[in-house]
């Protein structure tokens, strides 16, 4: 935020580095660093605007150029984008340690994108369902569990408010500690999937919550809403979402949490509405409508939405 004497802050330091570099990689990757001081700062119109001129300015880009892009465009609701973008980049979507499936990676990249952002129809569950059949088909019976995982544990996680829980039933291996809470959820052992988020909290005793995956949070979020506490649902959220200065920088460069921004303050929207607080639902709604004015139009039903409570409260 600058200085009272006028010194250098960082969004200074910033805009110098990015005069002073001829190199474009760095150029790439100080603009996503811009874009995600300004989100910091709370600062939604401008993380936009600066967000829509880099990506006007590298609409081909590849290898590195083009992995720095992936999470502007997601943060800012470009599905295509994002997707042209990560396979651009050369690199997988899936979670690392898991097997590679070199003819799976579009499938599962447009799978993971659109579930990420929330996209909820019936191309979801299509993309789901062809990930399945193409791993009969293409990988070892021995490895096809890991494989599976590797491509559909994020997605799963992702798209919980659109297909539930019983997806991740489907799941095996070394799944993660929120997987198994969201499958607890689905065997309908309610005492176990709160017992299972009670210990997630207490492993993250020493990180702010800001530095904790928000992709994760408004899983998690989500979980508190189905076993019945919105409150809580509403805590996890605002944790992060009213302390943005603590958000982490992998929030810009990370695909799944860079989508999680707009996700989140969409679900506080409707938190706050189911709550019957229009005023805070407008607020979150009106910042969505802010981050994702020119989002794709997958994410049409989402801004119909954030439209409608934004104008209940006017």
């Amino acid at each position: 935020t600058g200085t009272p004497n006028g010194g250098y802050s960082a969004l200074s330091a910033v805009d110098r580095a990015k005069v002073l570099t001829t190199d474009s990689v760095q150029l790439v990757r100080l603009g996503a660093t811009d874009v995600r001081l300004h989100l910091k700062l709370g600062d939604f119109g401008r993380t936009a605007a600066i967000g829509d001129s880099i990506l006007r300015a590298s609409p081909s880009a590849s290898g590195d150029r083009a992995l720095y892009l992936v999470g502007i465009a997601t943060l800012l609701g470009r599905e295509r984008a994002a997707i042209g973008y990560m396979r651009a980049s050369g690199q997988s979507v899936r979670l690392n340690g898991t097997p590679a499936v070199p003819l799976l990676e579009d499938v599962s990249t447009a799978l993971f994108f659109r579930s990420a952002l929330g996209v909820c129809d019936d191309s979801l569950r299509a993309l789901r369902n062809k990930v399945g059949v193409l791993l009969e088909s293409y990988v070892a019976p021995a490895q096809r569990p890991e494989a599976r995982r590797g491509m559909l544990e994020r997605p799963t996680q992702f798209a919980v408010g659109c297909l539930g829980t019983a997806p991740t039933l489907d799941l095996e291996g070394q799944v993660s500690p929120l997987v198994l809470a969201l499958q607890a959820h689905a065997r309908g052992t309610v005492a176990q999937a709160r017992a299972q988020l009670d210990s997630m909290k207490r492993s993250r005793r020493v990180l702010r919550p800001g530095e904790y995956a928000l992709d994760h949070r408004l899983s998690e979020s989500w979980l508190w809403a189905a076993l019945g506490d919105t409150v809580e649902a509403t805590r996890q959220l605002d944790l992060t979402l009213t302390a943005l200065p603590t958000l982490t920088s992998y929030v810009v460069y990370e695909p799944g949490m860079a989508a999680s921004v707009g996700r989140a303050m969409a679900y506080r929207a409707e938190l706050a509405a189911r709550r019957g607080d229009a005023g805070t639902a407008a607020l979150w709604a009106g910042r969505v409508l802010t981050l994702w004015a020119h989002s794709d139009q997958s994410l049409a039903p989402t801004i119909a939405r954030m439209k409608a409570l934004a104008a209940q409260h006017t």
